[in-house]
């Protein structure tokens, strides 16, 4: 929540310090070309610039408008000044045109038309502190070539009667140039009020809060929007991130399941296999017992004293020594020592009787 309230609250200051000296406080003033200045004879009746001076306080606003058939402009300072120019220039102001100047320091300003030098004025900036309710008007000057017969022409057409006696000249006061701007020296004792008021404009009051009521109907959503996003966006991350984990899981647990599964059949045929082995085995076994059993069955039944002959030893013979004789003659007659199938089919024959004779003994308790 302090992430949308400190915009809102920098917004607010912002506008109170930007608006508050400059809009609420401030004026624009109109200072008209007048219709036919391009020539020379509206000195006479002052009507080159009207008005030729204008009192303003800081942060006010002149507007120059061209009421004239032709194309005029307005330049600081004076037209011997070394610089014209310096502080605004205007370049050129069409039939009809405005030229507007923000005035923020206390100063004296003097501009001129650079196309009909005649064209002269003057701006005197007070400070805002200042506030004065009506506007002093300059002093009218007294040109000693106007003066004629105790009539003293002053700068407008009309003529005022003053006896000769009661005419005060006093030291003209030369410009004081500080910087490349022109500052004139007013004596504070010339300063006659006029009877207008100056009332402040308070519609850029209302414009300022307007523009700053819209700016946080604006933001505000903004803000709202932009909070809510980053939370969908955090939500979608982390819902995205689980179900990366839950599949990262999900494919290790079935990998684990598969290789369980593997080892388990290879365990089943390991297993398989040993019991066919085993089987085998019995089988192989088996079918020596009888083909065992039926040789012996089929064989020829001996007497003792032939079967001694056949071991080749005497009636009389102990059981150790018919057992030597019965390991001599298997090792001397066993069919894998010979290499014929002759050989290996009569030594066959030759072992089937030396086992049969060798039973006979076994029955007659002579082994």
């Amino acid at each position: 929540m302090n992430k949308i309230i400190v915009p809102i609250i920098f917004i607010i200051i912002f506008g109170i310090v930007f608006f508050s000296p400059q809009i609420v406080f401030s004026e624009t003033f109109e200072i008209q070309m007048a219709k036919n200045s391009r020539f020379s004879a509206c000195i006479e009746t002052n009507n080159c610039f009207v008005p030729t001076v204008k009192w303003i306080k800081e942060g006010d606003t002149v507007k120059w408008h061209n009421e004239d058939n032709v194309v005029h402009n307005v330049r600081s300072g004076k037209v011997q000044a070394s610089n014209p120019g310096y502080q605004f220039d205007s370049l050129k102001i069409q039939p009809d045109g405005y030229y507007e100047v923000t005035f923020t320091e206390k100063e004296i300003y003097y501009f001129h038309c650079q196309y009909f030098p005649w064209m002269q004025g003057r701006i005197v900036v007070l400070e805002k502190k200042d506030n004065l309710s009506t506007e002093p008007v300059f002093p009218k000057e007294v040109v000693k070539s106007q003066v004629t017969k105790g009539v003293i022409k002053l700068s407008e057409p009309k003529e005022v009667v003053i006896p000769k006696e009661k005419i005060v000249t006093k030291e003209v006061v030369k410009p004081q140039v500080t910087k490349g701007v022109i500052k004139d020296v007013i004596p504070k004792d010339d300063l006659v009020k006029s009877t207008k008021t100056v009332t402040p404009n308070y519609s850029y009051f209302f414009t300022g809060i307007t523009i700053l009521v819209i700016l946080l109907i604006i933001i505000i959503p903004i803000v709202f929007l932009i909070r809510k996003f980053k939370k969908s966006t955090k939500k979608r991350k982390e819902e995205r991130k689980k179900y990366e984990e839950y599949e990262r899981n999900r494919k290790q647990y079935n990998e684990n399941r598969r290789r369980q599964e593997e080892e388990r059949q290879r365990w089943k045929q390991s297993q398989h296999k040993k019991q066919d082995n085993k089987q085998k085995q019995y089988k192989e076994k088996k079918q020596y017992r009888e083909k065992k059993q039926s040789r012996r069955s089929n064989s020829t039944s001996f007497t003792v004293n032939e079967s001694l002959e056949i071991l080749g030893v005497d009636y009389d013979a102990t059981h150790e020594v018919i057992k030597n004789a019965q390991r001599e003659m298997t090792k001397k007659y066993h069919p894998d020592k010979h290499k014929s199938m002759i050989q290996k089919s009569i030594a066959e024959k030759m072992m089937i009787n030396i086992n049969n004779a060798y039973d006979v003994l076994k029955r007659a308790n002579r082994v």
